[in-house]
């Protein structure tokens, strides 16, 4: 039997058909996938707020809504999206803080070594998410949650304007830090 008959015979049973429609099917996912992590690099170029290497990186809000678009489109889970567009917020205002700050330093625009760990395992996380999409959820939702807390603890003041913009729900309070032990002779008693 050649492969003509083959063909042919695995056709007139409907699942020539089936098998057609999976691999196209994975080349449109392939492609929708292409373009979230296409959108994830401009975005990444974007939120630096300094002299850039590419000045043809579109604004960063811009940036974030057209990732936003390609990951509706590619079905990419929302928590990890929102989660990424906080930190790149909060990366972005922070380097729009220290360009403002040094305005004629050829450094400016930097934002921290935390917080540039915290956002790049963010954009990591995307990506993982995108190409490995069962895999990617089970491992990402504990590490969202740990890189909030830590970020909230460096960033207070800019994670709650990156949440109020973005509409987004409050992180839960830091628990109060202990009082400083007392070093010395005990106070009076009061009489």
């Amino acid at each position: 039997m050649d492969l003509s008959a083959f063909a042919s015979i695995l056709g007139a049973l409907g699942i020539g058909s089936f098998v057609g429609q999976y691999l196209i099917g994975a080349q449109g996912r392939r492609q929708v996938r292409s373009e979230v992590l296409r959108r994830l690099a401009d975005c990444e170029a974007a939120r630096w707020a300094g002299p850039s290497d590419l000045p043809d990186a579109p604004p960063f809000q811009q940036a974030i809504a057209e990732l936003e678009k390609a990951a509706i489109v590619a079905a990419t889970p929302r928590n990890v999206v929102e989660h990424y567009k906080l930190l790149a917020y909060v990366a972005w205002w922070k380097s729009l803080q220290d360009a403002e700050d040094q305005p004629l330093d050829y450094d400016a625009g930097k934002i921290g070594p935390e917080l540039t760990r915290l956002s790049r395992e963010a954009a990591w996380d995307l990506q993982s998410v995108v190409w490995h999409p069962r895999i990617g959820r089970i491992r990402t939702w504990r590490r969202i949650k740990e890189r909030r807390r830590v970020v909230a603890e460096a960033e207070p003041g800019l994670v709650r304007n990156a949440l109020e913009y973005l509409g987004g729900k409050p992180l839960p309070p830091l628990p109060k830090a202990p009082p400083p032990p007392v070093i010395g002779p005990p106070p009076p008693a009061p009489e």
